[in-house]
C-alpha cells in the first residue's frame, strides 16, 4: 500500500498511510493520517492517528454496539506519545462515555458531527 514508518513508539511504529490508493484527506481535517501496531503484537494497534500541526488526536473504531474495556489496549498503549490531545473508540450506536483515564466513547454519529463542527482537535 506504500506506507511508511516514519516513527517508533514502544517498540512499535507509526506508519504514515499516504499513497495513492489511499483518498486525498481533506486538508480541514487533519494534515495526515498514520496506523500504529508495535512490532509482535497483533492484538495491541490503534486504527488511526490524526494530525494537524504538532497535535494529534487517536482513533480506535469497532463494530460492536456495546463498549468494551478491551478495545482500549491500544490506545493505553499510545498515551505519552507526543501531542496526543484525544484518545477515543468509535461504535456504531454505544452511548457517549469517557473511561476512567480519559478515553472517549463515542458512537459514529457523534464523530461525524465533532469532524463537521471543526472541533475534533479541540
Amino acid at each position: 500500500m506504500g506506507c511508511r514508518q516514519i516513527a517508533a513508539l514502544n517498540d512499535g511504529e507509526v506508519v504514515d498511510m499516504s499513497s495513492s490508493r489511499v483518498p486525498a484527506i481533506p486538508s480541514d481535517l487533519c494534515d495526515d493520517l498514520r496506523y500504529w501496531a508495535p512490532a509482535g503484537r497483533g492484538d495491541t494497534e490503534v486504527d488511526f492517528l490524526l494530525s494537524i500541526g504538532d497535535r494529534v488526536v487517536a482513533i480506535e473504531a469497532k463494530s460492536g454496539a456495546s463498549f468494551r474495556s478491551g478495545w482500549c489496549k491500544g490506545l493505553r498503549a499510545i498515551q505519552d506519545l507526543n501531542g496526543l490531545t484525544r484518545r477515543i473508540v468509535v461504535t456504531p450506536s454505544s452511548p457517549s462515555l469517557v473511561t476512567e483515564d480519559g478515553i472517549e466513547v463515542w458512537p459514529f454519529s457523534r464523530l461525524v458531527e465533532t469532524v463537521r463542527q471543526g472541533v475534533l482537535f479541540g
